[in-house]
């Protein structure tokens, strides 16, 4: 290193002296015998450190809150009926408005009549009245058509439309589900079990009527009128009641078969007499016998070919087999030769219609009350075909009602509903 560079020029060093620690601002030297600035205040210092920190802790809390408002609002939706929030995983779109309704304030909605969907419907509280009086207007729309393609001599008759695999399926898989929700809703089911077998309507019908939603109705009905009556309803709903109900039944109809003028001495007044009705009413009610036998009949397309042999020129207007309790089946008959139109009630045909007799508390009725399980048949059959009856009579057609059992019951109350308007039912 022999280098001009290296020659020490401008060295402020000694040999054997030691350079001086102490520094001012910006690199200025300071001698080691002034004294040391003070510290700066640690007390202030750590206040605000733990300023900073409560605000950072706020700061974060909102974060949170915000963050946690985000995904409530995302995976939450208030129930359009009641108004409480509920997962939105967890909640019912209606099938009408689209809003989200929770699992209490949904309705499944089973619509009838040539206008409704086939499949129910799960709609919100507020829209159930709605789609009903909805489907009730295009109902009376489509039957009114049918009237008017009668009287202007073009009717089409009947075609059979059979159901296809698929619609059975899902209709008898989701009644049977619907079924067993309502049954562990009241009683147990073991109980429900035992009772259906040891059951009349078991009997008689076979397995199939556990397809149907009705008959877990029928249940309900009687326990309510075993409450009305103060009796026990664990007492009524065992399977002796169901036991005894079938014996009665078999012990009434026995007695009749032994003694065949017992139905005679029913009808006999206190002198033992029998009233005579007139020969022509017997006969006009031996020919709308008839009629009763076509409302036997499984389809619309089978009513009307057995209604060209029992009445031939009478047409089939309108026929509507219904599997829905207090919504009655009826067969509306009309024939252009005698100007005469014939409304047809057949009996307790199937599961829905046992759910209707056994709703036989009291409904109020005009000036006094009736069964309740009729009174609403009757008011059903009024909202969905008294505008075709009133669009007949206008042309001149005289009404008669011909029901049986629980059609003649319903048929009753339908006549009275109609006498204002037509008074020569």
């Amino acid at each position: 290193f022999g280098s001009s560079n290296f020659s020490g020029k401008g060295r402020s060093m000694r040999r054997g002296s030691r350079p001086s620690l102490l520094r001012g601002p910006r690199g200025a030297r300071r001698s080691s015998g002034q004294p040391p600035r003070p510290r700066p205040d640690m007390a202030g210092q750590a206040q605000d450190a733990f300023s900073r920190l409560g605000q950072l802790g706020r700061t974060a809390s909102q974060i949170g809150y915000s963050v946690g408002q985000v995904i409530q609002d995302t995976t939450t939706r208030p129930c359009v009926s009641c108004g409480e929030a509920y997962l939105r995983a967890g909640m019912i779109e209606c099938a009408e408005c689209k809003q989200c309704c929770c699992r209490s304030c949904f309705v499944m909605l089973n619509l009838r009549g040539p206008a409704a969907p086939k499949r129910p419907l799960m709609v919100c509280r507020g829209c159930e009245q709605l789609l009903k009086k909805r489907c009730t207007d295009d109902n009376v729309r489509l039957r009114l058509g049918r009237v008017e393609a009668f009287l202007a001599n073009r009717l089409e008759p009947f075609s059979y439309d059979p159901e296809s695999k698929l619609d059975q399926t899902l209709r008898l898989s989701g009644q049977v589900m619907h079924g067993l929700k309502q049954v562990t809703s009241f009683i147990p089911y073991g109980q429900v079990a035992q009772a259906v077998k040891a059951g009349y309507y078991l009997v008689r019908y076979g397995p199939l009527i556990l397809a149907g939603n009705e008959i877990m109705e029928a249940f309900q009905l009687v326990v309510g009128l075993a409450r009305k009556l103060e009796t026990p309803s664990r007492k009524i709903m065992s399977g002796d009641f169901f036991g005894g109900l079938y014996y009665s039944m078999g012990e009434h109809w026995g007695q009749r078969g032994r003694t065949p003028e017992l139905e005679k001495m029913e009808h006999s007044d206190a002198n033992g007499a029998v009233p005579r009705p007139d020969r022509s009413l017997l006969l006009k009610l031996r020919h709308l016998l008839r009629l009763l036998h076509v409302s036997k009949e499984p389809t619309p397309t089978d009513a009307q070919r057995l209604l060209r042999q029992a009445m031939p020129g009478a047409e089939l207007l309108a026929a509507e087999l219904t599997s829905a309790s207090t919504q009655p089946s009826y067969f509306l008959v009309c024939s252009r030769e005698a100007k005469a139109m014939y409304l047809v009630m057949p009996g307790t045909r199937n599961h829905a219609d046992i759910a209707t007799d056994f709703n036989a508390e009291e409904e109020a009725f005009e000036s006094g009350h009736g069964h309740r399980g009729m009174v609403h048949s009757a008011q059903w059959l009024m909202d969905e075909i008294s505008p075709l009856l009133l669009r007949l009579h206008q042309e001149g057609y005289r009404l008669t009602i011909v029901g049986h059992s629980l059609g003649a019951g319903v048929g009753a109350f339908v006549t009275l509903m109609l006498k204002p308007t037509i008074g020569s039912v």
